[in-house]
């Protein structure tokens, strides 16, 4: 390879490093979203779990309004506030690294790889589905339900999860669905499949990769599990 390549070459590199460094290095709320597996409120108007909403796959959208409460307002209320924290355990090493570099460049190092948001945290207020209710369907939603979730290109997700913010009452922040879409008795081979709550998710190639290559997971012996948030 001549001379000229490499030095091409070495400068892609660089672009690609000075343009990607901040999101490889910091949680933001797209990790905080993939590892707890929650979809952006956004999406949906005024879900509450139990409520069936339709994912139309081909053009990567949901209904805006559900298509019924599958299971009632069966439903209740954390008693306290649910933290949620991401941290970025390379991010988090970076800083350390340059923190302790007793070098000349030590300030234009800190300067350009310190990042103070290599923690990712928020406190919600949570309401969820009853256990004992899932099995519970509503005659009167459960066809609607099972006619849109047989619709070529829909799926049907249920509610299990409403995050609330704690500040703004009423506001939805985020919603986590039952990772499986409804699936009827008489669903031919293969149905239900092509579509997972990870791709409900939209969150990016790298997010993605952040959390396989273990460089941002779940802070604190508290937390919930990404299944059990």
């Amino acid at each position: 390879m001549s001379r000229n390549l490499l030095l091409i070459a070495a400068v892609g590199l660089i672009v690609i490093f000075a343009v990607s460094r901040k999101s490889v290095l910091d949680a933001d709320q797209l990790d905080l979203r993939y590892h707890f597996k929650l979809v952006d409120a956004a999406h949906v108007n005024e879900p509450k779990p139990g409520d069936a909403f339709a994912y139309h796959g081909p053009s990567g959208t949901f209904a805006d309004n559900a298509i019924c409460s599958l299971y009632g307002e069966q439903f209740v209320s954390h008693p306290n506030a649910v933290n949620l924290t991401v941290f970025n355990y390379l991010g988090e090493s970076v800083n350390w690294a340059i923190g302790r570099s007793e070098t000349v460049s030590q300030q234009s190092l800190w300067d350009w790889f310190h990042f103070d948001e290599h923690i990712y945290s928020i406190s919600l207020n949570k309401i969820f589905r009853q256990t004992a209710a899932r099995e519970n369907m509503r005659e009167s939603c459960q066809d609607n339900v099972f006619e849109k979730a047989t619709e070529d290109g829909y799926f049907v997700f249920i509610v299990e999860t409403v995050y609330l913010d704690r500040d703004v009452s009423g506001l939805e922040r985020y919603v986590k669905f039952n990772p499986r879409p409804i699936v009827t008795a008489d669903c031919a081979a293969h149905c239900g499949e092509g579509v997972s709550l990870e791709t409900l998710l939209d969150v990016g190639w790298l997010t993605k990769q952040k959390k396989n290559w273990n460089i941002v997971q779940v802070f604190g012996a508290n937390q919930p599990s990404g299944e059990d948030a």
